[in-house]
């Protein structure tokens, strides 16, 4: 939503992203890149009433996007410390799927598991893809091609 390719030039949100970016630098952070971007004020704010409608319902919650924001990576959303200490707090983010780092990555802060699967469009000869099945007591991943199969308690 925020990002340097998503809107042309002189776009209120190509400036914002310009600013954000130019600010990630001054700070040294490791996912300060061009190719990374970020989500608005007012979408972070609609996934946080959604995980607290979530929360008061007694329901666990599975949120997809495409930048990684866990374990610390330079793919990673920009302001991605937001949206993991968004996850923390509403204690009910059981998992966050997502791609953008071809390689994958897995980690797991508090509750919550961040899985980064590989990107489907290195190779010319093998594909990658996965299969995702939750039960009440794990995530079970079963990869194919260059994805790996994972259990993930929960």
């Amino acid at each position: 939503e925020i990002s340097l390719f998503s809107t042309p030039e002189g776009h209120p949100r190509h400036t914002l992203a310009q600013r954000r970016l130019e600010t990630m630098l001054a700070k040294g952070a490791i996912n300060a890149k061009e190719w990374n971007g970020g989500i608005s004020d007012e979408q972070f704010a609609w996934l946080e009433t959604v995980l607290a409608r979530a929360r008061a319902a007694g329901e666990k919650v599975v949120v997809m996007g495409h930048y990684p924001l866990y374990p610390e990576n330079e793919h990673n959303l920009w302001d991605c410390e937001r949206l993991t200490d968004l996850s923390a707090r509403s204690g009910n983010v059981i998992a966050y799927l997502n791609g953008h780092n071809h390689v994958g990555n897995l980690g797991r802060a508090g509750n919550t598991w961040y899985v980064n699967f590989k990107g489907m469009v290195d190779t010319q000869a093998e594909n990658t893809f996965a299969v995702v099945e939750i039960f009440a007591d794990r995530i079970e991943i079963i990869g194919h091609g260059r994805e790996e199969s994972r259990t993930l308690a929960l």
